[in-house]
């Protein structure tokens, strides 16, 4: 038996942007490159909202829709009952990016009801093909301060005489950043007997397992959400497992380039520092058939007066670019990203936050989102305290908040146990 795992789609992402077709470009390159697999599982994230655009949706059946409609001799168990697929059996559980409370249906149980998958949270489907037995069990995304109890409450156990494998979406100490205000699960809170574990959610891929360590494993995405080192550095693809043997890497030739360049302008001139940042950028965008992914931060101690909108403009057409500075010296008195003649960026977007949401923390927000810190800035919103955040959108809006911000008939733990439990 052969499976694909293919994690963090994340369908819909910068939607009405020149990268709204990105997301479904790469995913239609993985689906073709999975055609093979008897199995595919999908470690959440499949989608970018937990409400996507209706236009979004749409796009996504379209694509499962294309994925495989040949029968499968595949026979997959869910809950004593077996299920009927539309072509290729897909397992998948709903991440961080997904959720929602109890009380309503998210985008992946959507899918699971056209008969695209087979949805999981803190369940278990059985496959098998011939002599061979999949057992696959999913705990869904849930927020991180809960992870270790609905764990602990799930306590999946190995089927024996088959191939485990349990599915997660959640941050792994010592993978991503945590700290002990935010806590998030432990390795050594994983279960053991099983085959693989498979963590969405974080979107470099690593498939590196040690001896003696618990076999968890990163499929990583499939397309690239924020422009930081370690995804300038990673490819995007899927896990291939052959066999129930081997476990492999399926590089997606689809996914545009990343670049990350730090400068640091210390002592220049305004036109040594445009001349730098245009070097630099040709060295990256030669011979790229699409329009390369770019994050420039300029660093240093100058007095020097550089545009970044004119700065940007040079490259429009050949490179999507973030770009930002962080200048200290006498003629800055703080290290704010400037624009000719208008207020400080950081404090234009925090105020709009503030506005919005009604609550504090809006310039810390800000910041995090200007660097494409998406995931960082929604474990920020899980930290913030919820009755701030509820008082805060109470004033701008009378009705009640979900569980991702803030109290609701069956929030809190139990709302993110299973509904059968």
């Amino acid at each position: 038996m052969d499976i694909a795992v293919i994690s963090d789609l994340h369908l819909g992402y910068g939607w009405n942007s020149e990268r709204q077709s990105d997301s479904f470009k790469n995913a239609k390159e993985a689906f073709e490159k999975a055609e093979d697999a008897d199995i595919v599982l999908m470690p959440g994230d499949i989608f970018d909202k937990k409400v996507p655009k209706q236009e979004v949706f749409s796009k996504a059946v379209e694509l499962f829709k294309s994925f495989s409609r040949d029968a499968s001799d595949v026979e997959v168990e869910k809950g004593g009952e077996k299920l009927d697929f539309r072509g290729k059996p897909i397992i998948a559980i709903h991440g961080t990016h997904e959720r929602r409370s109890s009380d309503y249906v998210n985008p992946v149980e959507l899918l699971e009801k056209l008969g695209f998958l087979a949805h999981l949270h803190n369940e278990k489907a059985v496959c098998i093909k011939g002599g061979e037995k999949l057992a696959v069990y999913g705990m869904s995304g849930v927020p991180e301060r809960y992870a270790p109890k609905v764990l602990e409450r799930f306590d999946p156990q190995p089927v024996e005489d088959a191939f485990n494998i349990l599915m997660l979406h959640q941050s792994i100490e010592n993978f991503v950043y945590t700290d002990d205000s935010q806590p998030s699960l432990k390795l050594e809170q994983l279960p053991t007997g099983y085959d693989y574990i498979i963590d969405g959610h974080i979107h470099w891929k690593n498939l590196k397992l040690e001896e003696g360590e618990k076999p968890l494993v990163f499929p990583g995405s499939t397309i690239t959400t924020q422009r930081n080192k370690v995804e300038s550095e990673k490819s995007k693809g899927f896990l291939w497992i052959d066999s129930l043997d081997s476990l492999s890497f399926e590089k997606l030739d689809t996914p545009r380039s990343v670049y990350n360049i730090e400068i640091d302008v210390s002592g220049f001139s305004g036109r040594e520092i445009r001349q730098e940042f245009k070097e630099r950028m040709e060295e990256v965008i030669n011979d790229e058939e699409r329009k390369p992914l770019v994050r420039v931060k300029l660093e240093g101690e100058t007095d020097a007066e550089v545009s970044v909108k004119e700065l940007k403009d040079i490259f429009e057409d050949e490179a999507i670019l973030s770009l930002s500075k962080n200048f200290s010296g006498e003629g800055f008195a703080t290290g704010s990203l400037v624009e000719d003649g208008s207020e400080a960026i950081e404090d234009i977007g925090s105020e709009l936050l503030k506005d919005k949401l009604g609550f504090g923390k809006s310039k810390e927000l800000f910041e995090l989102l200007s660097e494409d810190k998406v995931d960082k800035t929604l474990e920020e919103l899980e930290k913030m305290d919820k009755k701030d955040i509820e008082d805060g959108l109470a004033e701008k809006d009378e009705t009640s908040v979900d569980a991702d911000s803030g109290k609701t008939e069956g929030s809190g733990l139990n709302a993110f146990v299973d509904k059968n439990d």
